[in-house]
């Protein structure tokens, strides 16, 4: 509960501040999500623990350390839960979620483990 409530703290706090970048429009037509915060793998890594683009119609993962489940949500503006979903983050390996369904606006996802988090803003 009081990591829940952590989150949805740090959601609005992010939501509300103007020096949080958005996803910024990448070559490929991928926007990059800047993401913030500390996700530590369970053995110690000097590279990013994972990376996240999104387009149009989904959402790009790709792990560069071993992480275990991974909680991937995706929050809107408003603060609701638009999807969730759970993995199983290994190095090399990498996740599409669609984003079908998803009305044009800004979104929050949040990556969190035992260890940590990762969130980064977004809009579509």
């Amino acid at each position: 509960m009081k990591r829940t409530i952590t989150v949805l703290i740090t959601l609005f706090c992010l939501m509300a501040n103007s020096n949080f970048s958005f996803a910024m429009r990448d070559e490929g037509g991928e926007n990059e999500i800047v993401l913030r915060g500390e996700l530590n793998p369970p053995s110690r890594s000097q590279s990013d623990p994972l990376s996240a683009s999104v387009d149009d119609a989904n959402l790009y993962v790709d792990f560069h350390t071993n992480l275990g489940s991974l909680n991937i949500t995706i929050y809107s503006a408003t603060g609701g839960v638009a999807r969730t979903e759970t993995v199983y983050a290994q190095a090399g390996d990498g996740v599409q979620i669609s984003l079908e369904g998803f009305t044009s606006g800004n979104y929050l996802v949040v990556f969190s483990n035992a260890q940590g988090s990762l969130m980064g803003k977004f809009s579509i």
